[in-house]
């Protein structure tokens, strides 16, 4: 019996696993910091905030929008 046991190695894969572990919460917590300087805090709030380039399609959308509403509307009286 105790010679099945001597002969067996260790078991090095989870051994490995620790070091892949780290590797992978440290690329997590990079990933992270990444997104919040990209996206910005306002006040340290974290809000959701779109990119600059949609945020200006939008502003256009909604400025065309406005004026062409104002010209298709009956004057006030």
């Amino acid at each position: 019996m105790n010679e099945k046991r001597s002969s067996r190695g260790h078991n090095w894969g989870l051994l490995l696993l620790i070091p892949a572990a780290v590797f992978i919460a440290k690329k997590a917590k990079h990933r992270r910091a990444m997104w919040q300087s990209a996206w910005g805090a306002a006040d340290g709030h974290d809000e959701f905030r779109l990119p600059p380039r949609i945020e200006s399609m939008l502003d256009t959308w909604h400025t065309r929008a406005h004026r062409a509403a104002e010209s298709t509307e009956p004057p006030i009286i």
